[in-house]
């Protein structure tokens, strides 16, 4: 496959490692089987333990068909 968009990843070095986020992603390819898979062998090499992203409920769903895993949930009101 060929990557076509673009990706934003901030790292962060935590107690527990270093952290890859993604800050923002989007285009073709990027999120099937083999695109999260190439992308978690390319931080891999860059370290990073943990690959982490905050995601709406309909992106998280077709994150975890992926095999991402969900962590916690944001919660908000207005001020």
């Amino acid at each position: 496959g060929k990557w076509t968009g673009a990706l934003v990843i901030v790292f962060k070095d935590q107690p527990e490692g270093r952290i890859a986020w993604l800050v923002a992603m989007g285009g073709r390819w990027i999120c099937t089987r083999e695109g999260i898979g190439l992308l978690r062998e390319t931080l891999a090499y860059t370290k990073a333990k943990y690959m982490r992203g905050l995601a709406r409920p309909s992106v998280a769903r077709m994150w975890s068909q992926l095999g991402i895993r969900s962590l916690y949930t944001i919660m908000e009101v207005d001020l």
